[in-house]
């Protein structure tokens, strides 16, 4: 799955954690509004905005 930061409004950017994307959750409508993320060995459900993918230009 993709890395992603957990955004934490309570905590400066450089505190939040790093996670991977387990599984994504639609709504009724079928757009993915949840995601299912393992971070530091639990597993979380976050709303989209709350999460921030990481990318990495290949070398």
């Amino acid at each position: 799955g993709t890395e992603v930061l957990v955004v934490d409004e309570n905590n400066p950017v450089s505190n939040w954690r790093v996670g991977r994307v387990v599984d994504k959750i639609a709504g009724t409508d079928g757009v993915i509004r949840t995601y299912t993320i393992n971070v530091d060995g639990r597993t979380l459900n976050r709303p989209a905005q709350k999460i921030a993918p990481l990318e990495f230009a290949p070398e």
